[in-house]
């Protein structure tokens, strides 16, 4: 079922609008084009241990506060890191070794891959250590999570600063780079990985909400969202040339349960980068699921606000993920030495014997993310939050951090 949309004015936009999905919902109803039935091959319920809603999650059973000992041991994983003169591209658990803490990463691992899907851990103090330091700190403490880091950018950027860039006026500026709200989505990862450098003034929160959870409620009340979701006719913005795109679903599923896979971007545009004109509009029944999928995630999201010193590790293809707007703030007082401008460390994670396995496009996808040799060779890392990974060119990359400072051939 593929009707082009008529209607203009109810098309999807990158931030969701509840009036305009009641009203494509209305039309899509008075049509009675759908199915009513779930898609061929999948269950009629999702059961594992990270199907939740926020009223069924504690958050306190899957958070680990570090010890005394514990930190003297990340302090101590640090100092031999840098006095052995390793690359950050050959950061592992082995070069990174954590006796102590590592049991309960372990057991963090697990809750990740097996169990709820999520897990933190607090007690850090980043304002003790500089932004390279702070990087090894997580990249170290994450080599415990899973084995492999993504490139997360075309040159293979292993660390993302997740940061407001508005004010540097840059015109095509990527969504998660300002202080605007993000729908509910998914990266091209196994595992997210977030370390909390600095809290925002106010906003800037955290949204999770179970894959499966959002797939129980639709196939419960709309089966035929999940059947839409489900076709492979979805034309998704690729990230090479302007105006390429490819069909794929939206949802699938394997022996761990059914999952969603979109970045809502690739489907929309935004506001600053606006969809190429030729790639195809969505249509309005995949307008509705789109939507559909955000709404019911919004109602089954736990909320957290991050803070200052906390990791987070999300299961992508487990939980959604969104954030809302937030607003920095330069002021100091006694309260806040520091200027309070929201700074996240990002990770992209894998763990091939834990992870789901890919298939057709997204598993071609996790290739190239998960491109081990590329990444130890030319994985480059960005120490600075004033670097923009999207419009930063090579040259002027290697102007700001010469060779021997930070390099993927040097040590960094």
């Amino acid at each position: 079922m593929s009707f082009i949309n008529p209607f203009p004015d109810l098309k999807a936009t990158h931030i969701p609008d509840w009036k305009k999905y009641l009203r494509r919902q209305t039309l899509l109803e008075s049509w009675d084009t759908q199915r009513a039935k779930l898609p061929t091959n999948f269950p009629q319920k999702a059961e594992s241990p990270s199907v939740w809603s926020w009223e069924e999650l504690d958050l306190e059973s899957v958070t680990h506060d570090l010890t005394s000992l514990e930190i003297e041991e990340i302090d101590e994983a640090l100092r031999n890191f840098k006095k052995e003169n390793i690359l950050l591209n050959q950061i592992s658990c082995e070069n990174f070794s954590l006796p102590t803490l590592g049991r309960h990463l372990d057991r963090i691992a697990h809750e990740i891959f097996k169990g709820k899907g999520i897990a933190s851990i607090r007690g850090l103090s980043p304002d003790m250590y500089s932004v390279k330091d702070n990087v090894i700190i997580h990249a170290g403490i994450s080599s415990h999570i899973a084995p492999f880091r993504g490139n997360q950018s075309g040159s293979n950027d292993q660390v993302l600063h997740i940061c407001n860039r508005e004010d540097m006026g840059i015109a095509d500026l990527k969504a998660p780079s300002t202080a605007q709200s993000l729908p509910f989505h998914t990266d091209d990862t196994d595992v997210l990985a977030f370390y909390a450098i600095e809290a925002s003034m106010a906003g800037g929160e955290m949204l999770w909400a179970s894959h499966g959870k959002v797939y129980n409620e639709l196939a419960a009340t709309r089966p035929e969202v999940l059947g839409v979701l489900a076709e492979s006719d979805w034309p998704v913005e690729t990230e090479t040339e302007p105006s390429d795109y490819v069909r794929l679903p939206l949802l699938y599923n394997d022996d761990q349960g059914p999952y969603f896979w979109l970045a809502r971007g690739n489907l929309t545009g935004t506001e600053r980068t606006p969809r190429p004109l030729g790639i195809p509009g969505l249509t309005l029944a995949q307008a509705d699921a789109l939507d559909a999928v955000h709404f019911a995630a919004e109602r089954h999201s736990i909320r957290i606000a991050p803070r200052k010193g906390e990791l987070y590790f999300v299961n992508n293809l487990s939980i959604l993920h969104s954030r809302t707007a937030f607003q920095d703030s330069d002021v100091k007082d006694e309260k806040h030495p520091r200027a309070r401008r929201r700074h996240i460390l990002r990770l992209w994670l894998r763990d091939p014997a834990y992870g789901r396995r890919m298939i057709g496009r997204l598993e071609q996808r996790w290739s190239q993310v998960f491109d081990t040799e590329l990444s130890r060779k030319r994985g480059r890392w960005l120490l600075s939050r004033d670097m923009v990974p999207e419009v930063i060119s090579e040259k002027l990359f290697r102007e700001k951090f010469p060779v021997g400072t930070v390099s993927s051939c040097q040590n960094a």
